[in-house]
């Protein structure tokens, strides 16, 4: 394979100058929202502890493109991939702190500030499922607090209905709570659990298991208690608004009512087979992460550009 060479600028964005040709082109990608990753035609540059000679590239995906790049040699390929992922996690700081961080010390004391914001949450300090008090298990895409005896139960369901995350277990990236901080216990429920019937069959703190299981089910997979606002012809459009009003209840609302995340976005103006995600990626900034998010972690598999991912790829 032939290379060009190109140089970069690290700031929001990653400039892309092939430098030394005629037809001299920039390209930028956003540090949010771009993946990085050693190139899947090279099996052992998967192996960052090989000593092997052609162990030096690795491609950097953006929402419309992939950039395949190449290191003058391994050091300088560990040196582009450890600034390049450092550089997204500082991205990902300042969009929750607003401030530049100051290192690994001060992102840690961030990721604990924000726990403790979800914590604080309303309805955050009772299991979302059966009340149990101090829940401290985390749906990283859902952005809602279970019981232990609860969270084994959506484990179960599988990482595409819920993705579980212990707060005091596990270290927990930032990019792990973006849709917790903007979502909350009361909030889900009010969506999720808004047409329950009477008697409600919602467990209790004392409730076995197989209540629950029966319930967590019904209520995640089925959706069967959630509220319904919009007809079936107006769904996708409700998703659209949605995303450009950055809106992330909206958002949650419309995945209630089942709405397959990844069709096709059909209004005017917007790029051909451009889905939501794609919009949501096109459009991100530090504002909107929480919108991308949901949406790559709910979607099972998400075409970016030329490459198919998978949504948890998302972010390092």
């Amino acid at each position: 394979m032939n290379w060009d060479l190109y140089l970069f600028k690290l700031a929001d964005v990653i400039v892309i100058d092939r430098g030394n040709a005629s037809n001299k082109q920039l390209a930028t990608v956003n540090l949010l929202t771009c993946q990085v990753k050693p190139n899947a035609e090279d099996e052992k540059s998967f192996d960052l502890t090989s000593n092997a000679e052609d162990e030096k590239s690795f491609d950097l995906i953006s929402y419309n493109k992939t950039f395949h790049l190449q290191a003058e040699d391994k050091h300088d390929y560990l040196v582009w991939l450890s600034v390049i992922i450092n550089s997204k996690e500082e991205a990902l700081t300042m969009a929750f702190s607003g401030e530049q961080s100051t290192g690994e010390n001060s992102l840690e004391d961030l990721t604990k500030a924000i726990i403790e914001d979800i914590q604080r949450l309303p309805g955050n300090d009772v299991c979302c499922d059966c009340g149990s008090a101090e829940p401290t298990w985390l749906s990283t895409n859902l952005g809602i607090l279970s019981c232990i005896e609860c969270s084994g139960i959506h484990r179960e369901m599988g990482v595409h209905i819920s993705r579980i995350r212990s707060l005091s277990l596990d270290k927990l990236r930032t990019s792990e709570l973006f849709v917790a901080k903007n979502v909350g216990n009361n909030n889900f429920n009010k969506i999720m659990e808004a047409n329950l019937p009477s008697p409600s069959p919602k467990p209790t703190p004392s409730s076995d298991m197989t209540v629950r299981k029966e319930y967590i089910i019904a209520k995640y997979v089925d959706h069967r208690f959630s509220r319904k606002t919009c007809p079936s012809s107006a769904k996708l459009s409700e998703l659209l608004e949605a995303i450009r009003s950055r809106d992330l209840l909206a958002l949650i609302q419309v995945y209630a009512e089942g709405v397959e995340l990844m069709e096709p976005l059909l209004e005017t103006g917007q790029e051909p087979g451009e889905t939501a995600l794609h919009l949501a990626v096109r459009t991100a900034d530090e504002t909107s992460l929480h919108m991308v998010d949901f949406l790559a972690q709910n979607c099972q598999k998400a075409a970016i550009g030329d490459v198919e991912m998978s949504a948890c790829g998302m972010f390092p």
